[in-house]
């Protein structure tokens, strides 16, 4: 089995500051490689990251944000589901200080993220799988085969509206457009409460 780790990293030409724990993760016996994609928007590094991983013959991505530490059995409980998608989580950078509010958006109608303290509470009374309508990518784990049943580009971040009270520009980030393309075409999107992943801020 081949593994394919890479980061997205807009800024810097020098490896992220997750590179060390990316170095001290199981790696579960897998042939490996490690890869940083920089320049241009973060969504056309996603779909060259993914190109990557179909050309190279790997059978598995773990994308990985440059402000995301790993935790060392990260890969090795991601990979325990079996499942096409299957997410670590963190909490939201830009949540109000005090909140947990986490990367994870529940299923159900609309977006509705979860909350730090309940995926703990999950975890600890043994509840591990998660199916989850979406979320961040900076820990994700994708069977590359599944990049043939999605259509290109697989990532893609739109405007989708202007809202004339704010005078904003409403967005469509390229994470959650990748789970919209997922949701319509049928696939399952899952978490692992277990996988609680650092968030540099």
């Amino acid at each position: 089995m081949k593994l394919l780790i890479a980061v997205p990293y807009i800024t810097k030409e020098h490896d992220p500051p997750c590179k060390p724990s990316v170095d001290a993760l199981d790696k579960c016996g897998m042939e490996w490689d490690y890869h940083v994609r920089t320049g241009y928007g973060v969504d056309m590094q996603r779909n060259r990251i993914a190109a990557k991983a179909i050309s190279g013959g790997y059978d598995w991505l773990l994308m990985v944000d440059g402000d995301i530490q790993l935790p060392q059995d990260a890969l090795a409980n991601l990979l325990e589901h079996d499942a096409d998608v299957c997410m670590g989580w963190y909490v939201n950078r830009h949540a109000k200080e005090g909140s947990g509010r986490t990367c994870l958006y529940g299923v159900g109608s609309g977006w509705r993220f979860y909350e730090a303290d309940n995926l703990r509470e999950k975890r600890d009374a043994g509840t591990y799988t998660l199916q989850v309508k979406g979320g961040g990518l900076g820990c994700c784990l994708v069977r590359t085969c599944l990049f043939d049943v999605l259509k290109f580009p697989w990532f893609e971040w739109k405007d989708i509206r202007f809202n004339r009270e704010t005078g904003k520009v409403e967005s469509c980030g390229e994470d959650i457009g990748f789970f919209i393309k997922c949701e319509k075409s049928g696939v399952r999107v899952y978490a692992d409460t277990r996988v609680e992943c650092g968030h540099m801020r």
